[in-house]
């Protein structure tokens, strides 16, 4: 893991420590409440940044880097639904994935039944963003190997975050763009032109390369790359 510096709350930094590589975040007892909006920015930034970063599966035992023991797997139930993280039984901190901690921050929501159907005229398969393996979406809504749903990095939420940063800090981004540029993220019309173009030309409909792939992934990457240069 690499301690990162990021914006508190209160005023001052906070040195957090990442593991990207696992897509997984340690927070320090009470560290996670006191990350202000502009650091949860910052945090999209640095996993866009690493978004080629190899990518390999937490370990079935992780050591709490405070103390040693073993940290414990802990399902717990957030305002945007189920969310898990590795705790230590000493009360050090906690792991927690990219995933769970946007989830938790009510960043991430599940896919309406709208969009799903909508993203299954153009991808067959999706990674998961909780683990990374694959989901096809013409018959799972969840995946089949950590049960996560498909969830898709929310538009408004980002937006409200953007205006307090906007207001509190002068940041000069313009929240009313965000929406816009998080539909582009899921890229739902223009892939269905782009499918209809593979189709005609004999290549497969799906192509796992896009963003898109990773939707939540996918999101960040769009709304970074339009709006937080």
């Amino acid at each position: 893991m690499q301690a990162e510096l990021f914006e508190r709350a209160a005023g001052g930094t906070l040195v957090i420590d990442i593991c990207y590589a696992c897509r997984a975040i340690w927070f320090d007892q009470m560290e996670s409440a006191q990350l202000a909006p502009g650091g949860t920015i910052e945090l999209f930034r640095k996993i866009h940044q690493h978004r080629d970063d190899g990518y390999h599966a937490l370990p079935e035992r992780m050591p709490c880097p405070r103390c040693g023991a073993a940290l414990r797997l802990t399902h717990d139930i957030a305002k945007t639904g189920r969310v898990s993280y590795y705790r230590c039984g000493a009360s050090h901190g906690r792991l927690t994935t990219f995933f769970h901690f946007l989830r938790e921050k009510k960043f991430v929501r599940n896919l309406t039944p709208q969009e799903l159907n909508s993203i299954k005229a153009t991808l067959a398969e999706v990674r998961c963003s909780g683990c990374g393996g694959p989901v096809n979406i013409t018959r799972d809504t969840a995946c089949g190997y950590c049960r996560a749903p498909l969830s898709v990095l929310d538009a408004q939420a980002v937006e409200k975050a953007l205006a307090e940063l906007v207001t509190r800090q002068a940041h000069g981004t313009d929240p009313a763009q965000v929406a816009a540029a998080m539909h582009q993220a899921l890229m739902i019309e223009p892939r269905r032109a782009e499918a209809r173009e593979r189709r005609a030309a004999g290549l497969p409909a799906a192509d796992l390369s896009l963003p898109a792939a990773d939707l939540v992934l996918g999101g960040i990457s769009a709304l970074v790359s339009r709006l937080l240069k």
